[in-house]
């Protein structure tokens, strides 16, 4: 089996040469690709600063009508639907437009809850302290648009393990973030996040891996499990000050079962990513192994064909493949960047045919038409021959 890659195209540049000390990791990065209602592709990405006090600004958005050829830069839902498509014809996304809650504006609502149960230190330094807050349900929310209609606001309560928490940073609250959303074959929604949950490993706060389920094409929602954070230390001389498992993503493979792959790349260093399996629709989940020794925001999707492909990285970016309906026997690693391109290696992929498919990714210093390196977001397709 062999990924053939197509030669990149530049889906939008910085109109700023790239300075790292005036707009660290923030600026024109994080790209997410799905594909809208009539084939074409869609592209979102961050033009705001990477803190938690960003979200909620507005991202940017461009239309490719060509294959990713060329693109168009767009507002938002101007003359296209995107994202992702469920059995009755209606779309779903993640809602990103819920500003974080401001501890200097909301002094009673957090004198209210009360004194945080925990602190971590994400990145070694005050300004990126964490505070775990017990708040009891999981309050969170999606977009949905039905055909002919409007996207309108689903708001979700959830009860979870009684541990989970919510976090404070930089001097506010996010609200609870649903990092992908998948549909599986028999067309159920299933909703991916990774929450604080208080006392986790060793006693420490840590995030895992949460799944929710919708069976009626994510009008509700219901809590089907969460993977406990199981480090390997002879793996990882690390693994006691992590951040937990994060950034976890899922395929469902050919022969009936899930993956789940997930990243524990934290301010400590790089860190390995872990693979878990479920044989009974995510309810259980095998104890974690080692997938790679690094990684971070691993993407799966699983082809028609029966290929299931992940994009990962940092230092780098790389995909790999297994053509193993079990998901056990993966290929060796293809390189997309090597690991001295300066990358937020936050990548993404979609699925585009039967043995096909797109995928977007930053390279910080690819050069304009001028050869002037500029922070720059690419788009490249993949084709799976099999020899």
């Amino acid at each position: 089996m062999k990924l053939i890659l197509s030669e990149p195209s530049v889906v939008v540049q910085c109109p700023e040469v790239y300075d790292i000390d005036k707009i660290p990791w923030g600026e024109y990065q994080f790209p997410k690709i799905d594909l809208t209602d009539d084939g074409r592709f869609h592209v979102k990405y961050y033009v705001s600063e990477d803190s938690a006090t960003a979200f909620g600004k507005p991202l940017a958005h461009a239309i490719s009508s060509d294959g990713g050829k060329t693109w168009l830069h767009v507002n938002e839902d101007e003359g296209y639907t995107a994202g992702v498509f469920l059995k009755d014809g209606s779309a779903v996304r993640c809602y990103n437009l819920r500003k974080a809650i401001r501890l200097d504006e909301n002094k009673e609502y957090f004198a209210k809850i009360g004194e945080p149960d925990d602190e971590i230190v994400f990145w070694c330094e005050p300004s990126y302290m964490y505070y775990s807050h017990r708040l009891g349900d999981y309050s969170w929310d999606i977009e949905k648009k039905k055909q002919g209609g409007e996207w309108h606001k689903l708001y979700f309560d959830l009860k979870l393990p009684e541990n989970h928490a919510r976090y404070t940073s930089q001097g506010v609250m996010p609200y609870n973030n649903i990092e992908h959303l998948k549909v599986a074959p028999d067309g159920k929604l299933w909703a991916l996040s990774y929450p604080f949950f208080i006392n986790g490993y060793n006693g420490k706060s840590v995030n895992q891996p949460v799944f929710m389920v919708s069976e009626d094409n994510g009008e509700t929602f219901k809590y089907r499990s969460t993977i406990p954070y199981q480090p390997i230390p002879e793996a990882d001389k690390l693994y006691a000050v992590r951040d937990g498992f994060t950034e976890p993503d899922v395929a469902f493979l050919p022969n009936g079962e899930m993956i789940c792959i997930m990243r524990t790349q934290d301010g400590n260093g790089n860190g390995p990513t872990y693979i878990s399996r479920s044989a009974d629709e995510g309810y259980t989940w095998s104890k974690p192994e080692i997938f790679d020794n690094l990684g971070v925001w691993p993407n799966l999707v699983t082809l028609p064909c029966g290929v299931t492909i992940v994009i990962y990285g940092r230092p780098g970016i790389y995909l790999r493949a297994t053509a193993d309906p079990e998901g056990k026997i993966w290929e060796d690693r293809v390189t997309v960047i090597d690991p001295e391109v300066d990358s937020c290696c936050n990548a993404s992929i979609v699925v585009t045919g039967e043995n096909t498919a797109s995928f977007v990714y930053t390279h910080f210093t690819y050069p304009d038409n001028d050869g002037i390196p500029r922070k720059t977001i690419l788009y490249r397709s993949l084709e799976v021959i099999f020899e």
